[in-house]
């Protein structure tokens, strides 16, 4: 019976090679786990433009309240109030996501819900992420909002 040496186990190469090809996995792995969260925080804020906006039109169609209704679209948020800005409840965007808008005010009257601003209409909100995505929400005269992604 001979004896023979075999070799057990895996050369510094191989092993290099399978960490190089591991490392990228993750990478292309950590990339899609942060793009997946910058789109949820982009429809987080669309989310909130949509549901704010509707709610201060609405509200102030149904006479809610003694004063207007309406939102307040900054670069990191939007706030909704009654009567005046310095009383609303402001809702601020991820930091990966901001606005275009700086400082709009749209207000809904009493009653009818129709829209009025400064800006002229449509008012074109366009959220926008770090890398790349981008949602615009558009708010007409009458109040009523379209949504594109």
């Amino acid at each position: 019976m001979s004896c023979t040496n075999k070799n057990l186990g895996f050369t510094i190469v191989e092993s290099l090679i399978v960490m190089s090809i591991l490392g990228i996995i993750s990478v292309a792995g950590i990339y899609k786990v942060i793009n997946s969260q910058e789109k949820g925080a982009l429809n987080d804020a669309q989310a909130a433009v949509v549901r704010l906006t509707e709610s201060a039109r609405n509200s102030a169609a149904s006479g809610e309240g003694t004063q207007e209704h309406g939102i307040y679209i900054e670069q990191n948020g939007i706030t909704i109030f009654e009567g005046n800005i310095a009383g609303g409840t402001k809702y601020f965007f991820h930091p990966a996501v901001e606005s275009n808008q700086t400082d709009t005010e749209i207000t809904f009257s009493r009653y009818s819900g129709s829209a009025t601003t400064s800006e002229s209409f449509p008012v074109t909100i366009r959220l926008s992420g770090n890398r790349g995505g981008e949602s615009i929400i558009e708010i007409n005269s009458e109040g009523a909002i379209t949504v594109t992604e």
